[in-house]
């Protein structure tokens, strides 16, 4: 089953610099806008070397990733980052408010060992792109180094990881905490007992880890192994830098992410004609929206909301499963509202091809309902479908069939920030 380990996290220096500046979101949900804020929070804040710049005159050898190299061994130099003497595992605390209610999640950092997804046991719930790892594995060869964890989830029915992560916490100081920009708050414990740490290692021995997110992260980290493998290199390349979360945690929030249409071609009594064949549609205010959704989502009913503009808002209610008997895929894939949305009404009705969606040709994707709205209002977008969240549930049994959910499927909410520790490969 799952095989972790402990490892000395290279840090900030907490006597150089304030956690807080040198921070950032993972790299994939960072704007431009964003990444200059970012710049200018602190000469070492670590968008420098997850999210570097193109610049002028960029070539092969010199370029974002060198830059992020040369970065990295400056900052090592000049002690910006230290390395843990001993061999720890770090629990990494967050708190955060939803609507106005509060949250605390908890998990722990460590080194997963990888294996073929899949294959063993480690399941992925969603498809990667090309691109994005080529861009992190470029990274990764520069520096050698994982700057960002992957979040993984796990069944903890005996509560046993729980009880040793709250013993740590409740007899020990943080040696992280803050608020971030966001008014989260961000605690990190490390934990350097051997014993302890033998305990954990042995309670994950026989659990099962689906990720949660940072797929392409995986990945890459599974194609640098094999390069180096290549090359008679050894080392703890073969291990992922992970975040890993009881999947029963009472913090444990995902969102839903909106999908916005971007086309001239779609009449609209077309579209509302060819839906009420398959769903009930009741016309309902933009306020009621939300409630109708969430509703329906603690009915366990398929359901989305449905937006034209000028407050026209359509609340559809599948109306009998059987009409998804002609799609391939488990019941579990089949009846996710995603993959109800992506084949019912994307493919079957508007006519889109599986490449325009992977490609986006008609889509964009927003995770927050107000935007999406405004995105119709202002006739940016056509019309949006607003989702209920997926369930953790629908994405352990999805991944347990083998199968991989539509893009953009989960939001997990927070986001786990970059730069409390990064791993820093040993090799030989």
């Amino acid at each position: 089953m799952a095989q972790i380990k402990p490892f000395k996290a290279l840090r900030y220096n907490l006597n150089k610099v304030n956690i807080k500046d040198v921070t950032a979101p993972p790299y994939d949900v960072i704007s431009n806008e964003k990444r200059e804020l970012l710049y200018k929070n602190s000469d070492f804040n670590v968008i420098r070397l997850i999210l570097g710049k193109d610049l002028e005159g960029d070539d092969e050898n010199i370029n974002k990733y060198s830059r992020a190299k040369e970065f990295l061994e400056n900052w090592i130099k000049n002690e910006i980052l230290i390395k843990d003497s001993k061999n720890s595992i770090y629990i990494y605390r967050q708190y955060f408010n939803v609507d106005n209610k509060d949250y605390v999640r908890t998990g722990f950092l460590c080194l997963l060992k990888q294996e073929p997804l899949f294959k063993g046991t480690i399941y992925p719930h969603e498809k990667t792109l090309s691109k994005p790892k080529q861009d992190r594995l470029n990274l990764t060869r520069e520096c050698k180094t994982n700057f960002s964890p992957i979040f993984g989830l796990y069944d903890d029915n005996s509560k046993e990881i729980k009880s040793i992560l709250d013993k740590i916490i409740e007899k020990n100081n943080p040696i992280i905490d803050f608020l971030d920009e966001n008014y989260e708050r961000n605690m990190i414990w490390k934990i350097d007992n051997p014993e302890i740490i033998k305990n954990i290692v042995n309670s994950m021995s026989c659990k099962k880890i689906f990720i949660a997110d940072g797929h392409h992260r995986y990945e890459t980290s599974m194609n640098y192994t094999k390069e180096m493998h290549e090359k008679g290199k050894t080392g703890n390349f073969d291990h992922t830098l992970a975040f890993l979360c009881d999947m029963s945690d009472t913090g444990l929030k995902v969102f839903p992410t909106h999908r916005l249409i971007v086309s001239d071609a779609i009449n609209k009594a077309d579209l509302l004609k060819s839906l009420e064949k398959f769903f009930e549609l009741k016309k309902v205010s933009l306020s009621d929206l939300k409630s109708e959704l969430n509703k329906n989502f603690l009915d366990k009913k398929i359901a989305f909301g449905l937006y034209y503009g000028a407050g026209e808002a359509y609340l559809l209610i599948l109306k009998d499963k059987n009409c998804l008997d002609e799609f391939s895929g488990s019941n579990y894939y089949k009846e996710l509202d995603v993959s109800v949305l992506e084949n019912l009404v994307f493919i079957k009705i508007l006519g889109f091809t599986k490449e325009d969606i992977a490609m986006q040709k008609f889509l964009k994707y927003e995770k927050d309902f107000n935007e999406t709205v405004a995105s119709v209002d202002k006739k940016e977008s056509s019309l949006a479908f607003l989702m209920n969240p997926t369930k953790v549930e629908q994405i352990k049994n999805v991944a347990l069939e083998l199968e991989v959910m539509p893009q953009k499927s989960t939001y997990f909410y927070p986001k786990l920030l970059t730069g409390l520790v990064f791993n820093k490969f040993e090799i030989d």
